[in-house]
């Protein structure tokens, strides 16, 4: 409702204020600020911080449900990491998986 009205309201004033920047890094702030996937891409390190990137420019009201594709689709834009599998197990809700990875990453597993 009120939230994606308010978002999109927002996103169409950071699209106007673009238009009078010059400046390189200001521009591509704007572009990240507007959810532009190709700059998250650019500015993201890893899956997990271009998920967050576009979970807060991109698609803030995402639900439970579409989480894991999201998270698959960032993920798939990086190398893998060992604590990928781990954190996209506790993103689909699989705890088991998740007890199973950090078992296997973690160096004294007593704790679990």
């Amino acid at each position: 409702g009120d939230f994606l009205k308010d978002f999109r309201y927002w996103k169409g004033k950071v699209q106007r204020y673009r238009a009078d920047i010059r400046a390189q890094g200001l521009l591509d702030i704007l572009d990240i600020l507007q959810g532009d996937l190709s700059k998250l891409e650019d500015f993201s390190q890893d899956g997990y911080q271009l998920l967050v990137g576009r979970l807060i420019y991109e698609q803030p009201e995402i639900t439970r449900e579409e989480m894991p594709r999201l998270a698959k689709d960032c993920l798939e834009k990086f190398e893998e990491r060992p604590i990928d599998k781990c954190l996209l197990a506790v993103i689909e809700g699989d705890l088991y998986t998740c007890l199973q990875m950090c078992l296997q990453l973690i160096d004294r597993p007593w704790f679990l």
